[in-house]
């Protein structure tokens, strides 16, 4: 009988945990800055609705969905940031 499903589910259960207590819970770190002057959201919570086009796809997005590429100059979508290696 392979023995190696049941230590990696052993270890899964048991290093998750271990990993959540080593770091304090602070396990991911997102910037908070991305390169655009204009925040993401408004006062109330919602979306800025403000369009960019992005110099990558050549497509419009809203604000929430844009971030700033030193590598394309410019601004580009979270689908084209995404895919770029």
């Amino acid at each position: 009988m392979p023995y190696s499903p049941l230590i990696a589910l052993i270890l899964g259960f048991v290093l998750t945990p271990i990993m959540g207590l080593i770091t304090k819970g602070k396990y991911y770190i997102k910037a908070t800055d991305d390169g655009v002057k204009e925040s993401r959201y408004d006062a109330t919570g919602l979306p800025i609705a403000t369009v960019y086009h992005c110099v990558s796809c050549d497509e419009d997005y809203e604000r929430p969905d844009i971030m700033y590429s030193h590598k394309h100059k410019g601004v580009i979508c979270s689908l084209c940031k995404t895919l770029e290696k």
